[in-house]
């Protein structure tokens, strides 16, 4: 849960990494758990895409608090965490199926509670985890970067297309 999730953010600060939030998407019965890293990260911290990717399933999974997780979603902190909205937004658009998007980590600890896993997952206590990269693309530099200039209007559920009105638009017809 929540607890967790902050002993993690501390984990990967602790290592160098610079991450912005770390939150345990509830919707998702805590197997989501969501990372953000600021804008400049790959200035920050060297790596590429996948290569920081694969370093936080490595922070993760290796300690106590990754052993109930199995999927880490990797954003950049355009996307606010807590909003699962965002978040399914993101998910949708940014992560790369395949071996670009998903870094897979086999044999890992994990709590039996999960319905999807085998009765061998179940018996051994193990599992595949992933880590999936919604980071953006490393040929994607500077200004060519795409960027979102508002997160989508929370206020929107039920209400008009955030893609007719601008959030602030869509939030001031639902206060009236």
């Amino acid at each position: 849960g929540i607890p967790n999730a902050a002993e993690v953010l501390h984990q990967l600060r602790a290592a160098g990494l610079p991450a912005t939030m770390v939150w345990p998407t509830l919707e998702a019965a805590n197997h989501w758990l969501v990372v953000t890293m600021p804008k400049d990260w790959r200035v920050r911290t060297g790596f590429k895409a996948q290569a920081l990717c694969k370093r936080i399933g490595e922070i993760v999974f290796g300690g106590h608090m990754g052993q109930g997780m199995t999927k880490i979603i990797v954003l950049e902190d355009d996307v606010d965490a807590t909003d699962t909205m965002e978040v399914v937004w993101a998910f949708a658009t940014r992560c790369h199926p395949g071996p670009e998007g998903e870094i897979l980590f086999d044999g890992q600890t994990n709590a039996a509670l999960s319905v999807y896993l085998a009765d061998n997952d179940k018996k051994t206590g193990t599992a595949q985890k992933a880590v999936l990269n919604g980071l953006t693309r490393d040929e994607w530099t500077g200004g060519a970067t795409p960027r979102r200039l508002a997160p989508p209007c929370a206020c929107a559920r039920g209400g008009p297309s955030p893609s007719r009105f601008s959030a602030s638009s869509c939030c001031l017809r639902r206060a009236r």
